[in-house]
């Protein structure tokens, strides 16, 4: 009897202690938010740009913005990664941007990015013969383990 009441017992301690594991505590995504931009500038008859990098293992990668140019006049904005950036400097070569807002005097900006590289938020002024002015806000913002 007794021995039956200790088996009894260690089942009761096995099924509380031993047989109920929670599985381990998982590392939350950690969420980021970076301001490219948030203000005025002005890009002559040539380009300007911004450049960020996005990390390794970096998930769900977006930027996301507006654009207007002050005055009327239009302009094109890309979001290139480092090599198309490096073609879209050399004549003759095409390139293929993650985003481009065509010749626009404004609008929203909104590109979804691979993990890990070098990009570029870059404002083209080159068809034009004078300067230009814009109002710009763009941010990207990703996650990560």
């Amino acid at each position: 009897m007794a021995f039956l009441l200790l088996v009894a017992g260690l089942i009761v301690f096995w099924s509380i202690w031993g047989g109920c594991h929670s599985a381990p505590p998982s590392t939350p995504n950690t969420a980021g938010n970076r301001v490219l931009i948030n203000g005025t500038i002005v890009v002559s008859e040539n380009i300007y740009y911004i450049q960020f990098i996005v990390r390794n293992g970096a998930f769900n990668i977006h930027v996301n913005g507006n654009f207007a140019v002050l005055g009327g006049e239009s302009i094109r904005v890309y979001i290139l990664n480092e090599d198309n950036f490096d073609n879209m400097g050399v004549s003759g070569y095409k390139f293929a941007p993650n985003y481009d807002s065509g010749q626009s005097t404004g609008g929203d900006i909104s590109s979804t990015l691979p993990s890990g590289g070098t990009f570029y938020l870059l404002f083209d002024n080159r068809f034009q013969t004078s300067q230009k002015t814009l109002e710009i806000e763009a941010t990207v913002t990703y996650y990560s383990s």
